[in-house]
């Protein structure tokens, strides 16, 4: 698709810049929101945010939504061009220890989760519900890592109830609730951020008594090991690896709690 000259006169960061813009826009536009996202761009060339940014919380949390949006970014583009790969390493490296992290937790959570009977062994494949998790993400993340420090499980296993939030909501209707723009500020605003979970649990899922209840120990304990995961990882704080690390916990958090969900719903995986 691209004619890529290799003089030294199309080198450096001015040509890339225009390739990977180019490839943004035309292969992944839907993920890219508003086509002007210098910001990653940047971030590719200079490796990290001026330190100075960290400083405020919410500029941390604007960089880290930012990040986030790279990584799936990144994750797209080298399934539709290759190429890309050999220019950029670091990145390349990032990922893939993201990838790798993510399969620890995939099987430690896959493990518990099938002692207790709430997911089966072929996990559900929802592609409506999976294409959910960027938007979802990124307007999460913000949230996410201001309650981090102090409410680490809520941070962690909010995410789960929203996974088993956006499985029911295609259950019962899909039709209305994909077009909905912002899923996550629609189930947060309900009662607020600390209330979420109370809310999935009561209004989304309608759940009372003892299933309300064990579905609350559940969500905690998955929180609670993908916690442990995240601190035995021994990441420094602030720093995008550790960023990386808690995407990953997010990212995992979601999917088996849409897994948990589906299943209740009794949709399974069979061999054909």
């Amino acid at each position: 698709m691209f004619n890529v000259e290799t003089n030294h006169q199309h080198t450096g960061k001015a040509a890339l810049y225009f390739l990977l813009q180019t490839l943004i826009i035309i292969r992944i536009v839907s993920v890219a929101e508003h086509t002007c996202h210098l910001q990653f761009l940047l971030f590719i060339f200079n490796n990290v945010y001026p330190a100075e940014s960290y400083h405020a919380a919410e500029e941390r949390a604007k960089v880290a939504s930012n990040y986030q949006l790279l990584l799936i970014i990144w994750g797209k583009v080298t399934k539709y061009s290759p190429f890309f790969v050999t220019l950029f390493p670091d990145i390349k490296k990032i990922y893939e220890k993201m990838d790798t992290f993510e399969n620890i937790l995939r099987k430690d959570l896959s493990q518990f989760l099938l002692s207790m009977k709430e997911v089966d062994e072929r996990m559900p494949e929802c592609p409506d519900v999976e294409d959910k998790w960027e938007s979802i993400a990124k307007a999460y993340i913000p949230d996410g890592i201001r309650e981090f420090q102090d409410f680490p499980s809520a941070s962690l296993g909010w995410m789960m109830y929203i996974g088993m939030a956006v499985a029911k909501m295609w259950d019962t209707d899909w039709e209305i609730y994909s077009k909905v723009a912002d899923l996550y500020a629609y189930m947060r605003d309900k009662r607020g951020y600390d209330n979420m979970d109370e809310y999935i649990r009561e209004e989304v899922l309608l759940l009372q008594g003892i299933d309300y209840t064990i579905l609350e120990r559940i969500t905690g304990e998955c929180a609670s090991r993908v916690y442990n995961a995240l601190m035995h990882q021994r990441l420094e704080p602030g720093t995008k690896e550790a960023f990386n690390g808690y995407v990953a916990c997010l990212h995992q958090l979601y999917l088996f709690g849409a897994a948990m969900q589906l299943k209740r719903m009794g949709y399974h995986m069979t061999k054909m």
